[in-house]
C-alpha cells in the first residue's frame, strides 16, 4: 500500500476525477446508488473546485499517476444541517480490497476533525455492500435507519443504510 498516495484534490484534478467517476458509474454495480444523470465535465471542475477543504472535502488516492480512489466529504447547505458533512466513496475495481477506501475514510474523519464547527458525518450505503458497511463500522460509524426499497435496478429494488458518525463536540447528545 506504500505506493499509493492519498491527498487532497485540486482543482487539476478536474478531468481525472471526472474520467474516474465515469468508469465507476459504468460498471452498474447493485452496491452503488447510482448518479440522477450523467454529469459535463464543467460540472465536475465546478465541484472540485467548491470542495476547497474549507467547507468541504474531496480526497483522492493515487497510483502511479492514476486516481484509484476518491472520497468526498460533503457540507449539508441548509442552515440547521450545515454541520454535517456527507460522504461519498469510491474505489476503482482493481484497486478494491487494498485497504484504500479506509484510507480515504481516514483521511476524510481526520479533516472533519480539525474543522470546528463539523459535528456529524452521515452516509448512505446499499444494505448489500457488506465491504462498505463492515468498513464504516470498524470506523465508528453507527446505524441510524434503512430506506426500503430506495433504489429501484431493472432487476430489483434495494434497501439504503444510513449510518453517522458523530464528532467529538456532538458525542454527548442522547
Amino acid at each position: 500500500m506504500a505506493d499509493i498516495l492519498v491527498r487532497l484534490a485540486t482543482p487539476d484534478d478536474g478531468a481525472a476525477y471526472h474520467h474516474f467517476m465515469d468508469a465507476i458509474y459504468s460498471e452498474n454495480l447493485d452496491t452503488l446508488i447510482p448518479p440522477a444523470a450523467s454529469t459535463k465535465l464543467e460540472f465536475t471542475y465546478r465541484y472540485v473546485i467548491q470542495h476547497d477543504a474549507v467547507r468541504s472535502a474531496l480526497f483522492l488516492a493515487e497510483a502511479a499517476g492514476r486516481i484509484v480512489g476518491a472520497a468526498n466529504f460533503t457540507r449539508f447547505v441548509r442552515l440547521e444541517t450545515d454541520h454535517t458533512i456527507g460522504v461519498g466513496l469510491y474505489v476503482d475495481k482493481s484497486s478494491r480490497g487494498r485497504g484504500i477506501g479506509r484510507r480515504l475514510m481516514e483521511a476524510g474523519i481526520a479533516w472533519a476533525n480539525s474543522v470546528p464547527d463539523i459535528e456529524r458525518i452521515e452516509l448512505l450505503v446499499m444494505e448489500n455492500n457488506r465491504e462498505a458497511l463492515g468498513l464504516y463500522e470498524s470506523l465508528g460509524f453507527v446505524y441510524e435507519g434503512l430506506k426500503r426499497a430506495a433504489v429501484k435496478k431493472p432487476h430489483g429494488y434495494f434497501n439504503i443504510v444510513v449510518m453517522a458518525l458523530l464528532m467529538k463536540q456532538a458525542a454527548n447528545i442522547s
